[in-house]
């Protein structure tokens, strides 16, 4: 109102406890929005430190600690009955002599191409990453050894098809299916053995 002591003491008493009632309202508004936002940031960088953590630097695709669960997480599954799987390792040839020859920053582009390559080779439920060192490692959702060197021959096409710049880059597979070896170590190196002999060829 306009007009002088047009409210007494209780329409202000009144008009105060509403103004609190109001007030307790915004600060928990503000705060829940405060929460939702810190929650949001804390999510953001919960799940780049899992990228980091995962996630090999040079090639983006997964990097050993996170191929060497998702192997424990395979095996155990197949163990239980609950789905087999084989392994391809991949090793770039001559990778050395493209490091000395070329130089590191080119060898880095040949290691993140191949990587690139070979990953968009394989199926949504398949599993790629580097292994170590010039080394890539796929597990393929297969209990055929005819079906798991179909893809390790796809894999090895699609490396070789085209030349990485000025250079011609090929890569030797070594595959093996879980179904045969009564553990994950044997798995890997029967894996590894069959890329030795495949190098040496």
């Amino acid at each position: 109102s306009a007009q002088p002591h047009a409210y007494t003491g209780a329409h202000a008493s009144m008009f105060g406890r509403i103004a609190a009632q109001v007030s307790v309202v915004v600060q928990k508004t503000r705060a829940y929005g405060e929460l939702v936002s810190h929650n949001r940031v804390l999510v953001n960088e919960t799940r780049r430190l899992h990228q980091a953590a995962t996630t090999d630097a040079l090639t983006g695709v997964l990097n050993r600690r996170a191929l060497d669960e998702a192997l424990t997480g395979a095996w155990r599954r197949h163990r239980r009955g609950e789905g087999g799987f084989g392994i391809i390792i991949a090793d770039v040839d001559r990778f050395k002599e493209i490091n000395d020859t070329h130089g590191h920053i080119t060898g880095d582009a040949v290691l993140s191409q191949a990587a690139r390559r070979m990953e968009r080779c394989l199926r949504g439920g398949d599993i790629f990453g580097r292994y170590g060192g010039e080394e890539f490692l796929a597990i393929v959702d297969t209990t055929l050894d005819t079906r798991l060197l179909d893809v390790a021959e796809r894999l090895r096409a699609r490396v070789a098809r085209t030349p990485f710049g000025s250079l011609k880059v090929t890569a030797s597979f070594g595959a093996a299916v879980a179904n045969r070896f009564e553990s994950l170590d044997d798995l890997v190196v029967a894996a590894d053995q069959a890329l030795y002999t495949a190098k040496h060829q």
